[in-house]
């Protein structure tokens, strides 16, 4: 619990990142190539028990859980702040 609510309070200060919604395959080797691009990054996915997710947290990603049409969720995410706003999710 302490580890989810540490998530929420960082990604209230973030800005100028990604927002990847989703992580099955494709959506890793997205995350894995904003990481590699330098850029900070919040993953949403709805699967808490994803096992990849453990990957995207080691690249430094705060993760999210929840339905990426989550209107409350998405502005949990800063999208509004996210590098590219539009087209995100």
């Amino acid at each position: 619990i302490f580890h989810e609510q540490l998530q929420l309070l960082c990604v209230r200060f973030i800005k100028d990142h990604v927002v990847v919604c989703g992580v099955g395959r494709k959506g890793l080797l997205l995350a894995r190539a904003f990481h590699e691009s330098g850029y900070k990054m919040v993953v949403i996915d709805q699967d808490e028990e994803n096992s990849l997710l453990e990957s995207c947290r080691e690249m430094g990603a705060i993760v999210l859980i929840g339905n990426v049409t989550d209107r409350e969720l998405l502005h949990k995410a800063q999208v509004h702040k996210a590098r590219y706003p539009r087209g995100t999710c």
